[in-house]
This record gives C-alpha cells, sequence and structure tokens, in this order.
C-alpha cells in the first residue's frame, strides 16, 4: 500500500469468515479502511495477497465495544453471540473487528506480557430468525 501511495490507513480490521465463533481453524483476513481516493490508486502486489474489496452493506448488525486485553477478544465475541440468541438474531455474514484503538503491528512483546488494553469493536452482521 505504501509503495501505491496509499496514506496510512485509519482503521485496521480484522474479518472472520466461520459461519458461528469458533476457538480454531479459524479463517480470517486482515485489511485496511482506505478512503475513497486511495482506494483507485493502483496496488502493486500479487492478486493473491492484496485486494481491493468493499464490505457490503448489513441492514442490521449487533455489536459491542471490548475495553480489555487481546487474549478476552474470544469472550466478547461469545457475548455478542450471546446477545443475539437472546433476541431472536443469528449471524448473518463475516464478523468484524474494528481496532479503534490499537494497530497490530504497534503491540510490543511486553505489551503481550502484561495484557495492554486495547479499544475494538466487535461487529456481526445479523438478521431475525
Amino acid at each position: 500500500l505504501t509503495h501505491a501511495g496509499v496514506r496510512e490507513p485509519a482503521l485496521e480490521l480484522m474479518i472472520y469468515h466461520n459461519e458461528e465463533y469458533s476457538d480454531e481453524d479459524i479463517h480470517m483476513e486482515a485489511a485496511v479502511a482506505l478512503s475513497k481516493a486511495d482506494a483507485k490508486k493502483p496496488a502493486d502486489q500479487p492478486q493473491d495477497r492484496v485486494r481491493l474489496r468493499e464490505l457490503p452493506a448489513c441492514a442490521d448488525v449487533a455489536s459491542t465495544i471490548h475495553n480489555g486485553t487481546l487474549y478476552d477478544i474470544p469472550r466478547a465475541i461469545v457475548a455478542v453471540f450471546a446477545g443475539m440468541g437472546r433476541h431472536g438474531y443469528r449471524s448473518a455474514g463475516p464478523i468484524r473487528e474494528l481496532h479503534l484503538r490499537w494497530r497490530e503491528l504497534d503491540i510490543t512483546d511486553e505489551e503481550m506480557a502484561h495484557g495492554s488494553t486495547r479499544v475494538i469493536e466487535i461487529q456481526v452482521p445479523a438478521v431475525r430468525g
């Protein structure tokens, strides 16, 4: 992205493609949000490694803001699914993890060892039923 002249993205996100929550065999991708201007710049990368796409819009999304350690993110995801179940919703697409206050590559071994607090929004597209 830097080689293509893209400014540093404002938002990182992880997209979990598993149909339901899972502790193992997680199919996920790392992504960054781009401005419309940056999205039009050519990416000089192999197509199998970097792709440009727009996430589909969602009419309903169940979400929570997680203020805590990286190790507690699964608990936040489970809480969203539990709330959806209580209110008659089910998942309608990939789980989105938006990094509101921190960057994946900024984390240090020291922070990992001491469980530094992060602010992350968990979003799950939802439908009734």
